[in-house]
């Protein structure tokens, strides 16, 4: 979801935002696909996750792999590699195995005591 400028539209959802910049007529990369530098301030990103816990899923990175399959360009590939990096260091538990995390924003942060199934 979009993060908005105020109150009343401070979720919306990207398929109206694409449909909205179609319609105006716009041209080049379409909203929610630019690349970008990081931003550190949630509130001035782009996107907000609807929860900050992370639950061991891996469909982001799945997402990544059939984007650079289907499209062929490499920075697909290599973010799908680079969230893989993170999920590894962020989720592995002494001993072996993995934990969800309480709170994707916070490095090192708290870990569920689950693992899905």
């Amino acid at each position: 979801m979009l993060a908005g400028s105020g109150p009343a539209d401070s979720l919306r959802l990207w398929v109206k935002e694409l449909a909205q910049w179609e319609r105006s007529g716009m041209h080049g990369d379409p909203p929610g696909v630019r690349s970008a530098e990081p931003v550190d301030n949630p509130d001035m990103r782009e996107y907000r996750p609807s929860r900050r816990a992370y639950l061991l899923r891996p469909e982001t990175v799945e997402s990544f792999h059939l984007l650079w399959r289907t499209t062929g360009d490499i920075v697909w590939r290599e973010r799908g590699w680079a969230i893989f990096e993170a999920m590894l260091k962020e989720t592995s538990v002494e001993g072996s195995g993995f934990a969800s995390l309480d709170d994707v924003y916070v490095v090192g942060g708290r870990k569920i005591n689950q693992m899905p199934r």
